[in-house]
């Protein structure tokens, strides 16, 4: 993005019009001022009015052009206006100029195609990188016309004009962040399409459908309206807040565990030689609380394996895959570390393990795999799938299952009855992004992970573009869409709806521009 002001300036005798260059010395605070979500790279919906908005000062005149469609209008008494340009068809690249007398904003590479909401809880949050088959999916993300922007997660009582965040080309070397669901329900559309698309997550783990809804619309429901009076005012919400953040400091100093450090190795659990005879059996992958009755705790858990290697894989470099651990782990092969995940890995709970075996290590017949998970609280142990646990050559051309028996031993633990209670914050209103709606919608679509909805319904009111979200539950078809397995359903926006069908669930859809999509 360019930011140019014009300024007159005294010279000798005469005036001279000079632009300087925001990156520069600025002399004035800029008037105009434009939202987060428009910027370089941004897509905007194709084949409806385009609306362009922001603000200025009260009654200045804005001019909004994109190539060489242009429209002119004011700023309102609060400095706030609304420009809508004609319908485009998909494609670009395009080049959007946002101009008052004094001021110039260029946002460059602008498409026009699909735009879709990905917005929900922890499913929709899954990212590409913890999905399965991570690294191959991300290797072949080259997707230019596709874009994503995630609005940064913000706490708000009342409605905000504006977020933060920035629109990314969908690249092997931007993907890895954005949500698995969205990308590749996305992608699809993309493919089927061959127009550009744009994702917009706000998504954001553990909140409810009602929390991303206006406060007026849920006084209207009589289930929803005592607890919204309950609510704290914008007035008592600070000194509530603080007192929050209080007891959640002392919680977390009490509840998170500290690990002590790794005891186990300095016994020699990581050797081959160890005698684990009396160590208890477990059934892997699953959370640990779930596979015996005595590891119903937070803490360190050892779990080891003997693994029969072939005779012609011995000497050779081998990829030893775990799948995600909750929370940390450091791993040996035949006694030596390959590798560890620790705090300093964002959301390591959900991180696909994937270590690399030197061909020194690696012998013909038994081989050992120790794992040392230790878990800071609330479920601990191997998350993923069956078919994430496996050791293969490095060029990927054959496997070895570790699914199934483990030998475990506690190392030290906390019993999970001892995690105090977590305080209540003072509220869990969230208001939502509600810019699109506000400007006449410039997505045409909204798409909501499975679990996001109350009982199969959400009364949204004019928080959206329709007065109500009708969803039903279909499995997304769509290569690797993540370790979770994903079942989802999509809440339509004007004529995308979805169906379940008696012998298999879909989504029957239309797009603004009238293709039917079948997936």
């Amino acid at each position: 993005m360019e930011r140019w002001f014009t300024f007159a300036v005294a010279g000798v005798g005469l005036w001279s019009l000079v632009a300087w260059n925001s990156v520069g010395q600025e002399v004035a605070k800029p008037s105009l001022r434009l939202p987060t979500i428009l910027g370089d790279h941004m897509v905007l919906q194709c084949n409806t009015p385009v609306p362009i908005w922001g603000w200025a000062i009260p009654g200045e005149e804005v001019t909004v052009r994109i190539d060489k469609e242009s429209v002119r209008v004011h700023a309102d008494q609060n400095g706030r206006w609304i420009a809508k340009l004609p319908p485009q068809p998909p494609g670009g690249p395009h080049e959007l100029v946002i101009a008052t007398k004094g001021e110039t904003v260029r946002f460059t590479d602008l498409l026009f195609g699909e735009v879709w909401v990905c917005s929900g809880q922890s499913n929709m949050e899954w990212p590409v990188a913890a999905a399965q088959n991570a690294p191959q999916e991300i290797a072949t993300a080259n997707f230019p016309q596709i874009r994503f922007f995630i609005v940064e997660k913000n706490l708000s009582l009342t409605p905000l004009s504006d977020c933060k965040g920035r629109w990314e080309v969908c690249s092997p070397t931007t993907i890895g962040k954005f949500s698995a669901v969205g990308y590749f329900f996305g992608r699809e559309i993309h493919q089927r399409l061959n127009v550009p698309v744009g994702l917009i997550g706000t998504y954001w783990g553990g909140t409810p459908a009602e929390a991303w809804t206006d406060a007026e619309t849920l006084k209207g429901d009589p289930e929803f309206a005592p607890i919204v009076n309950r609510m704290p005012t914008p007035e008592t919400l600070p000194k509530l807040q603080e007192q929050y953040e209080r007891a959640l400091a002392e919680w977390r100093e009490k509840a998170i565990l500290k690990d002590p450090g790794n005891r186990g190795e300095a016994l020699g659990w990581a050797k081959p030689e160890f005698d684990d005879s009396d160590w208890e059996t477990i059934h892997l992958p699953q959370v640990w609380e779930r596979g015996s009755s005595a590891l119903n705790i937070d803490g360190a858990v050892w779990f080891r394996k003997l693994v029969q290697v072939p005779q012609e894989w011995a000497g050779k470099e081998l990829v030893l895959h775990l799948g995600p651990i909750d929370d940390y782990d450091t791993t040996y092969f035949n006694g030596e570390p390959v590798g560890a995940t620790g705090p300093e890995t964002p959301n390591s709970w959900a991180v696909p393990r994937r270590y690399r075996v030197p061909g020194r290590l690696v012998r013909a017949g038994a081989n050992l795999v120790a794992v040392r998970v230790f878990d800071q609280m609330l479920s601990g142990g191997f998350t993923g799938l069956p078919n994430m646990m496996r050791l293969e050559l490095a060029d990927g051309s054959a496997s070895i299952s570790l699914a199934g028996e483990w030998k475990f031993k506690v190392e030290f633990a906390r019993p999970a009855s001892q995690v105090p209670s977590q305080p209540s914050p003072p509220s869990e209103h969230l208001d939502a992004f509600r810019t699109f709606q506000r400007n006449g919608g410039a997505a045409n679509s909204l798409c909501y992970s499975r679990g996001d909805l109350v009982s199969g319904r959400v009364q949204c009111g004019a928080s959206l573009p329709v007065s109500q979200i009708v969803s039903r539950p279909y499995r997304l078809v769509a290569q690797g869409v993540g370790a979770r397995g994903f079942s989802l359903p999509v809440c339509p926006v004007g004529e995308l709806f979805a169906e379940t069908f008696r012998t298999e669930r879909k989504c029957v859809g239309r797009t603004s521009g009238g293709a039917t999509l079948d997936i």
